[in-house]
């Protein structure tokens, strides 16, 4: 019937509404977690650069004690 046609368009409706509404709200928050990755990734970097900055001063330690034998 036509009645329940017109429900069901609105189920519909409030499907694709429900569905919407989250989408905004993940596109709201989408901002932050870029915010929050890229300072997670500095902070990686930053950490690979401590390390190469030991590991190299490693290597001359090595060289070192090669040299004293």
């Amino acid at each position: 019937s036509i009645q329940d046609s017109i429900k069901d368009i609105e189920n519909n409706q409030e499907r694709i509404e429900n569905k919407l509404d989250s989408l905004v709200n993940q596109t709201v928050e989408l901002p932050e977690y870029i915010r929050e990755t890229h300072s997670q990734l500095e902070d990686i970097k930053n950490d690979l650069t401590n390390d190469e900055v030991i590991t190299a001063s490693s290597w001359k330690d090595i060289a070192k004690f090669k040299t004293v034998k």
